[in-house]
């Protein structure tokens, strides 16, 4: 499991994902996600963009995330 494995889901999803949403679907730890996520970023293998609360609530119809939200997607 590794940056293969997160660059097939991002290829598949219609939208970008949250770090959460990823490990979800990858049955793995977040952390461990995250940390690869870090790396991928650095290297420039993916991007993100990066949402307050209530605009990811918007969009996504969550009902109030706790904090602003991160969301990847392929370059």
């Amino acid at each position: 499991m590794g940056q293969a494995n997160i660059i097939n889901v991002l290829q598949k999803s219609k939208r970008p994902l949250s770090s959460s949403e990823i490990a979800t679907i990858l049955k793995r730890d977040k952390k461990k996600i995250c940390r690869i996520i870090q790396k991928m970023l650095k290297y420039k293998d993916i991007e993100c963009i990066e949402l307050d609360r209530n605009k990811a609530a918007e969009i996504l119809k969550w009902k109030k995330p706790a904090r602003r939200t991160r969301f990847y997607y392929l370059n």
